[in-house]
């Protein structure tokens, strides 16, 4: 009659070290996602900088180009101008007459060319330059050692913790 107490204290003792491992074995779950989630967090706040910083170089190259198409378009405008003063001039002036305007229309459409080099030799300096930034910024995102950063992040981390541990902080 001995056996049936010894028996179930030694169920009860198999029972509460099952529990006990659970309990260990749910810890340890349950900071391994916590990690996952931190490390998760991380990766999510790294792609969202990308973002930011891609959306910043639109608006840049952007804001760089609007006042080139201006600029373009006063070209175009004035080229229109020209045609039609050519127009009148050919209608209203005798042969004599309407070559000294075609003359002065060469003049004209020659410094327009000019005008329009300057602007498309600017336009395309600014661009290369934009886009030399851009890939500038692009490379340097690149050769970030993310791996690296997060090694020693979590280094930090198990150092600070055993910090607060030295001084009583939860």
């Amino acid at each position: 009659m001995s056996e049936g107490p010894v028996v179930t204290t030694a169920k009860q003792a198999e029972a509460a070290s099952a529990e006990k491992t659970q309990v260990s074995e749910l810890t340890a779950f349950a900071q391994r996602q916590e990690a996952l989630l931190r490390k998760q967090l991380r990766h999510q706040r790294i792609r969202t900088i990308l973002a930011l910083l891609v959306a910043a170089a639109v608006l840049f190259l952007v804001w760089r180009v609007l006042p080139l198409t201006v600029e373009a378009q006063e070209l175009l405008s004035l080229a229109q101008q020209a045609v039609g003063d050519m127009n009148e001039v050919i209608n209203s002036l005798d042969l004599s007459t309407t070559l000294r305007g075609i003359d002065d229309l060469i003049k004209q459409s020659s410094d327009m060319v000019a005008q329009s080099s300057d602007v498309v030799a600017q336009s395309s300096g600014q661009i290369t330059s934009v886009m030399q930034t851009a890939q500038s910024a692009m490379n340097d995102l690149a050769s970030v050692d993310f791996a690296g950063l997060q090694e020693s992040l979590d280094r930090l981390s198990r150092v600070i913790a055993v910090l607060a541990q030295f001084f009583g902080v939860k």
